[in-house]
């Protein structure tokens, strides 16, 4: 497979689409601050819900690869919930910083906005 454009992520443009499976381009989430071209590929048919798919990352973390990294995950919902509990424990522990001041005692918190759009999201899911 070959890496996909800036467009083809932007887009979530379909690369492949065979009888059984389908793959589609998409930014891979930051990874030492860079987020990355991905392919993400599933097959069409599933017995029960959703089911396993693989990334194909094009950045290590630290530089861009010639070659993709790829990644099974099983459940896009597991996903969802590992970054809903990182999100939890960033606001309960994390406090406000800046750079050569002490750290104050004041929690960070979340853009209310993207919140929103995740729920629109996942409501819209929920309806289909």
């Amino acid at each position: 497979m070959t890496e996909p454009t800036d467009a083809q992520c932007s887009d979530h443009a379909v690369v492949a689409n065979t009888e059984s499976e389908i793959s589609f381009a998409a930014w891979h989430p930051q990874l030492g601050g860079y987020c990355s071209h991905a392919v993400v590929t599933f097959s069409k048919h599933s017995y029960n819900g959703p089911s396993c798919f693989t990334v194909d990352n094009y950045h290590d973390g630290e530089f861009p690869r010639a070659t993709a990294q790829s990644l099974h995950y099983c459940a896009a919902e597991q996903l969802i919930r590992f970054g809903i509990t990182i999100l939890e424990m960033q606001v309960k522990h994390q406090c406000v910083a800046e750079v050569g001041k002490p750290p104050t005692t004041e929690r960070v918190s979340c853009d209310v906005t993207e919140i929103d759009a995740m729920i629109a999201r996942l409501m819209a899911l929920k309806a289909q």
